[in-house]
């Protein structure tokens, strides 16, 4: 790409050339295996790999194995103060390097990747330094050579520590010598990604807008995006304002800002609190379905009750973040803030739980239609589009999900795409497709439950359905 997006957004071009070569490759990912949806995941392995040299690239195209390092290193720092480092038999992928600390729902995130060939050696080097100063923090290195390879955690309010690490990575030749970049979607100080996290997997969350973003162009008839749109998309569709404010940043160049953007307080800032109460909103919404979603933000404001929401993960446990972080009155001010912004204050209701249920269909309908879309092309991809029109109708009629493929083809490990259709409620399965639909810039002029079955469906399959506004004259016979 030579040339920036025709727009007033200040962009960074180096950096809007490395995203739109990725957004690119995804793209003819998607081009060349259509009978492949290219979810998330997909798209977050091939992130982890972006950027890293050909020779760290294993047998299965993968980063290289180094697994076999993490016992060197829990041997050699076995004995140094102000480190613990091990590999524990619940997260057997990372080998863990942590100085008294515990890292809270906001962090300064650190990214560094280095190659097979310095990564051992500049790993010693690096936390060498970091136990020099006594810098409290939880880090982590992955068990393959990737974008992302080495995560330093530290305090959101020790800047200056961050500060220090990144200048030491900058004037260490060794290091300097075996660093791959970091991915395209992070901001960088010196080739050190740097954000500030809340809980979030920010590239994650940056692979499913990858994923959700390029897909809605193929069921456009389209191929290739670029940068300006995506970012617009992210905008408009991304739950975290940290997703958002993050993307901007990278596109931007606007690297040595990130170090003026901490809050002031040791409180949280307004933003930091709303971007923990979608954290846990949406991990509940992923785990237990929406309806679970509506009783934990009613509980939690009429009770003072927060044990509805999940409890998290090991980034953050988000049942006592939001005790000690977000009060009912809090969050009921936000409630009423997103109504006022999205459906106008005289819509809102004196009923708290008519204003619970308003805001969580305001915030997560186009989430819920993006899910079912991911449920359909699976069971597209695994049988046909005859099968995911049964599959719809009878799960809207019955509730009967046994006709959705359970899992992605080839693979059992992964998410049970029945245990999330069975999430959703089927009286609402029209509303979803509609929303789907218009997040496709697809309307249907009709009421017919089939009919709507049967146009969403051609949306899915292969990019076959009618490129124009208007889809008129599908029948149900093959229902």
């Amino acid at each position: 790409m030579n040339n920036l997006p025709n727009t007033n957004y200040n962009y960074d071009p180096a950096r809007v050339q490395e995203i739109q070569g990725f957004l690119d490759h995804i793209a003819t990912i998607i081009r060349d295996n259509p009978g492949l949806y290219v979810n998330k995941d997909i798209v977050y392995r091939e992130l982890c790999k972006w950027g890293i040299k050909n020779t760290d690239l294993g047998a299965d195209y993968q980063g290289y194995n180094i697994g076999a390092l993490f016992n060197m290193w829990s041997q050699r720092f076995r004995n140094h103060k102000n480190i613990d480092v091990f590999c524990s038999p619940d997260w057997p992928y990372f080998c863990q390097f942590v100085n008294n600390y515990s890292a809270p729902a906001h962090n300064i995130k650190l990214y560094l990747s280095l190659d097979k060939e310095h990564i051992f050696e500049g790993a010693n080097q690096l936390f060498d330094f970091v136990n020099s100063l006594g810098i409290k923090h939880q880090s982590k290195i992955g068990k393959q050579i990737r974008s992302d390879g080495i995560v330093i955690r530290l305090d959101y309010r020790d800047v200056d520590s961050a500060k220090k690490i990144i200048d030491f990575i900058n004037s260490n030749p060794y290091i300097r010598a075996g660093m791959n970049r970091v991915n395209p979607f992070l901001p960088s100080i010196k080739g050190v990604g740097y954000m500030i996290e809340s809980g979030i997997s920010y590239n994650s969350e940056i692979a499913e807008q990858v994923s959700n973003y390029l897909n809605i162009l193929k069921q456009q008839g389209k191929c290739f995006g670029n940068v300006e749109e995506f970012r617009q998309f992210v905008e408009q569709n991304a739950y975290h304002k940290e997703v958002i404010s993050t993307l901007n940043k990278a596109c931007t160049g606007g690297f040595s800002k990130v170090y003026k953007e901490q809050p002031s307080n040791n409180g949280l800032t307004a933003d930091q609190k709303y971007n923990l109460f979608m954290d846990a909103m949406k991990a509940t919404l992923r785990k237990y379905g929406l309806e679970q979603v509506k009783t934990a933000v009613y509980s939690a404001v009429a009770k003072g009750d927060y044990r509805y929401f999940t409890n998290g993960d090991r980034a953050v446990k988000y049942r006592s973040a939001l005790k000690s972080n977000i009060s009912p009155t809090e969050m009921g001010r936000m409630i009423y803030s997103t109504l006022e912004t999205s459906v106008g204050s005289k819509n809102i209701s004196r009923e708290l739980p008519r204003n619970v249920e308003k805001f969580c269909n305001v915030l997560f309908m186009n989430a819920q239609a993006l899910v079912l879309d991911e449920i359909c092309n699976v069971t597209i991809e695994n049988h046909s589009i005859d099968q995911v029109r049964a599959a719809l109708a009878e799960f809207a009629t019955i509730g009967r999900t046994d006709k959705f493929s359970r899992y992605v083809k080839g693979s059992r490990d992964g998410v049970n795409y029945r245990d999330m259709i069975a999430r959703m409620d089927r009286n609402r399965i029209v509303e979803l497709i509609r929303a789907s639909l218009a997040l496709k810039g697809k309307t249907l002029n009709s009421n017919d439950m089939y009919e709507l079955i049967s146009a969403y469906a051609y949306t899915l399959d292969l990019g076959r359905y009618a490129q124009n506004n208007q889809v008129e004259g599908l029948s149900r016979k093959a229902l």
